[in-house]
This record gives C-alpha cells, sequence and structure tokens, in this order.
C-alpha cells in the first residue's frame, strides 16, 4: 500500500514539474526553450547512449523546438511552422508504428498509422496571429512566440479529440517498448498538455506543449534514466500493465483510437467547411514555394 502511494505522489509531483517547465519553455522560447529543449537534447545526443527510436524521437522534437525561434524573429510565418511540426509528427507516428509492426504490436501499429494519417486535422485550427502577451523579454522589447491557439475549447474540439486519439497510442507504445516503471512516469508525460489546456482553456495549449512536454521527459528520462526506473517500480503497478498488452484489451484500444481519430475528422473538416477548404491553404502555400 505504501509503494502504490509512493508511485501516485511521485507521478503527481513529476507531473507538477513536467507542467512548470513545460509552461517556462512555452512562454520563453528563447531563455527557457532553447537551453531546456535544444542544446540539453543535443548535448545527450552526442554524449549519452540512447536507442535509435530515442535518437530519431528526440532529433525531430529539437528540429521543431528550433524552428519556433524563426517565428519569434517573424522569420517564418506562422502557418509554415505548424505546417512542418504537423509534418514531423507524422513522421514521429509512422517511425514508431513501424518499430511496433517489427515487434509483432501489429494492432498498436496499426493504431499509430491511423493517428498518423489523421493528423492533417490539426491543419484546420484558426490561427489568430500574435495572440496577447505571451512572450520573452529580449533586447528591451516584447517578442511574441507565435501562439497557436483554436480560441476556445468548443472551436477546438477536434484537436481535443485527435488528442485523446495520439494519447492512447502513445502511452500504448510507450507501455510496449519501455518499462512498467518508465510507462507510469509517462502518465504524467502525456497528462501534461491536457492539463494546461484545461488550465487555459484553449484546445491549441495541447499541440503548443506536446512537443515541449516529450522534450523534457526525454532530458529527464535519459539523464536519469536508473533513479526514474527505481523511483517508479512497481510491482503492482507493474501487473495492471501487463494486462494492458492482453489481445482483448489493445482490440478495444485499437477501437477507441479509430473512433477519436474519425470524430476529429469530422469536426475538423465541418469546422474548416469541407475537405477542399481544409488543404486550401497549405496547398495554394506549397504552389508558391515549389
Amino acid at each position: 500500500m505504501k509503494k502504490n502511494f509512493l508511485t501516485v505522489l511521485y507521478t503527481v509531483i513529476a507531473l507538477a514539474v513536467l507542467s512548470f517547465f513545460t509552461y517556462l519553455a512555452a512562454v520563453f522560447p528563447v531563455w527557457a526553450n532553447i537551453p531546456l529543449c535544444v542544446i540539453i537534447p543535443i548535448f545527450l545526443i552526442i554524449f549519452v547512449s540512447m536507442t535509435r527510436f530515442e535518437k530519431i524521437k528526440i532529433s525531430t522534437l529539437i528540429i521543431g523546438r528550433s524552428l519556433i525561434l524563426l517565428v519569434v524573429f517573424a522569420v517564418m510565418p506562422q502557418k509554415v511552422f505548424i505546417y512542418i511540426v504537423v509534418a514531423l509528427m507524422f513522421v514521429n507516428c509512422m517511425e514508431a508504428a513501424l518499430t511496433d509492426w517489427k515487434k509483432g504490436h501489429h494492432l498498436n501499429a496499426v493504431a499509430g498509422i491511423v493517428v498518423a494519417m489523421t493528423s492533417f486535422v490539426l491543419l484546420t485550427a484558426h490561427f489568430s496571429g500574435f495572440n496577447g502577451e505571451i512572450g520573452t523579454l529580449f533586447n528591451g522589447k516584447m517578442m511574441n512566440t507565435g501562439w497557436y491557439t483554436t480560441g476556445t475549447l468548443a472551436s477546438g474540439s477536434f484537436v481535443i479529440f485527435w488528442a485523446i486519439a495520439y494519447t492512447i497510442w502513445n502511452w500504448n507504445f510507450v507501455n510496449y517498448e519501455f518499462s512498467p516503471a518508465i510507462a507510469t512516469w509517462h502518465i504524467a508525460v502525456l497528462t501534461t498538455p491536457f492539463l494546461l489546456l484545461l488550465i487555459f482553456k484553449d484546445a491549441g495549449m495541447w499541440f503548443l506543449t506536446r512537443a515541449l512536454s516529450i522534450t523534457l521527459c526525454g532530458v529527464f528520462q535519459i539523464s536519469f534514466k536508473q533513479k526514474f526506473e527505481n523511483a517508479f517500480k512497481n510491482e503492482n503497478f507493474a501487473k495492471g500493465l501487463a494486462k494492458v498488452k492482453n489481445q482483448n484489451v489493445q482490440v478495444v484500444l485499437l477501437v477507441l483510437v479509430v473512433i477519436f481519430a474519425m470524430l476529429a475528422v469530422m469536426f475538423g473538416v465541418q469546422q474548416s467547411g469541407g475537405i477542399a477548404e481544409l488543404f486550401r491553404e497549405p496547398l495554394s502555400l506549397a504552389d508558391k514555394l515549389f
């Protein structure tokens, strides 16, 4: 009982710490984002041993966190940045799905493909320009971050539905790929964006902070892997997580992913005014560039 209490306590503490640093990195794209989500991860890739998947995951996240500077300094339009982030998200999902398939986790691999193939729905959000006073002090001037917003929770319902599908699939992948202790720690990691979404009452917060929380997760997890293993190790939790890998449970999880992903597409297409309108801006931009 004491061990269960400590595991829950550590998870809550991890959620609080992650939420704090994720918020800092989101609000201060120069002074917090660059040291925490770019410099330290690069150092880890160079000097710390990690799996191929971890390297690919961290590398794509570093690219996204570096590109935000181009938005901050008005070199890159916000929408272009969002398109790039969605593309990187697609690559991450497909890479994880391929890993699952190779290891025989076929149902979760299919779930990953569904999540990847419906990620285009994130392009249906409204972009309100540089929204509010979110920013960082640079040379005495307030520099806005290029805030991604859906306006309200209601208007961003498609993001929420897709985020739920993504979270179910992603956590299931972690449960297969890593130890039960790391899977428990990832409950805090994947809950962080939802907590900030609820605090700010804007579905766009999930999109903005998802990559940040996962990048910070990588920093903490790779830097203190054994300590995390020891802190979150719990035999009772491990037994419960093992049951999640049961075939029947996996079928249920796949069905849930498909349902939430389809709801996201349905609401996203409806809000954008149809499939043609959904891809109008991305195709127009691609036509200008190429």
